[in-house]
């Protein structure tokens, strides 16, 4: 079991949240709410390759281990990061407001 400082998980939980909410806030302005840009996103291999990190982190959580679901979220962020920078939504009111 992995056993983590407090501050090291608030700190990698903060950042992991943080790096989702920018990249989610910046799939929707470029998907710009129109259902027929939406559902190919929705139904592509993108999405699915996308959540696997999220539901191996759930199967760690519920096993016990939310250290490992943190690291393992952090992990695969840093991974996008390094691949793709950080995906940041253009400063406009839809994104201010989805934020």
């Amino acid at each position: 079991m992995i056993n983590l400082p407090p501050i090291l998980n608030i700190l990698l939980a903060i950042s992991t949240l943080v790096s989702s909410i920018l990249s989610q806030v910046e799939l929707w302005q470029r998907k710009e709410y129109r259902l027929d840009r939406l559902l190919p996103a929705l139904t592509g291999p993108e999405l699915r390759v996308r959540l696997y990190p999220y539901v191996f982190a759930l199967v760690f959580t519920l096993l016990g281990v939310p250290s490992a679901a943190l690291l393992l979220l952090f992990a695969y962020h840093a991974w996008r990061l390094v691949q793709r920078g950080l995906l940041r939504p253009k400063l406009t009111n839809k994104a201010i407001i989805l934020t």
